[in-house]
């Protein structure tokens, strides 16, 4: 679960963080704004399933983010940008007065953002299948691979 092994494993990744993502902040476009599962959820009175989905989804990016290998200061972007969606989230389902709550839940996209940032890290990382190590027979090769893919970073799974 934790571990990738192969590229076809970070591809499936690839795709789970941006449905989350889309899912999350822009099921419902309106213009240029979007609104997500908790966004809608939000809208729901006196119960606080917004918040419970905004953290799970948050949850789910970085698990996936972690998974993917992603920078950890990218994981901490993420991790903040959540935090602050679902407090957003749980105070307006909580205490404000519900149009503005809602509206302020709806505009700030953080789930999208999240997965932005984390598919900007997977998409400037060069994935290696095997492990780094001798055994390896791709090792000799990685790192011209990466800089000829223009890539940032070099990750081996496995």
């Amino acid at each position: 679960m934790w571990s990738l092994s192969t590229l076809d494993e970070i591809d499936r990744l690839r795709a789970g963080i941006a449905r989350a993502g889309k899912l999350s902040d822009s099921l419902i476009r309106i213009g240029p704004l979007g609104i997500g599962i908790d966004g809608v959820l939000a809208w729901i009175p006196f119960i606080p399933a917004g918040a419970i989905y905004s953290a799970l989804a948050g949850g789910y990016l970085l698990v996936q983010g972690r998974r993917a290998q992603v920078p950890l200061i990218t994981l901490a972007q993420v991790l903040a940008l959540v935090a602050a969606r679902t407090a957003v989230t749980a105070i307006g389902e909580a205490a404000l007065p519900l149009l503005f709550a809602e509206l302020a839940v709806d505009l700030f996209r953080a789930h999208k953002w999240s997965a932005d940032l984390l598919l900007k890290a997977i998409d400037q990382t060069h994935y290696v299948e095997g492990p780094n190590d001798a055994s390896n027979p791709r090792l000799p090769q990685a790192e011209a691979a990466r800089r000829a893919a223009g890539k940032r970073r070099l990750v081996f799974l496995g």
